[in-house]
């Protein structure tokens, strides 16, 4: 499949998944690692009373390194049903 093709194919793959439905960011990988920013501890939290002195907390910071990887599935169908399926009008999704 052409590059131009596959970039579409994939973006409307993107679209109508579950995860991207359900919020998840995707994050565009140039190469097969990525370093990001992550929060590795939360700053300490406490109660204090009216006009009562605090200390100052601070988040800790950490790296995470996502790694690409490739998953593949084999999905094998009748010829009619790929003809029936190319030439039928949009389906309701499944409940």
């Amino acid at each position: 499949m052409p590059d131009v093709l596959s970039a579409r194919w994939v973006d409307l793959l993107r679209a109508r998944s579950v995860l991207s439905q359900a919020g998840v960011t995707t994050i565009p990988m140039p190469s097969k690692s990525l370093t990001v920013a992550r929060v590795a501890a939360d700053p300490a939290v406490s109660w204090r009373g009216e006009n009562a002195a605090f200390a100052d907390a601070q988040p800790s910071f950490g790296a995470c390194t996502l790694t690409a990887r490739t998953v593949a599935c084999v999905v094998k169908l009748s010829l009619e049903l790929a003809q029936d399926a190319a030439t039928s009008k949009r389906c309701s999704k499944p409940r």
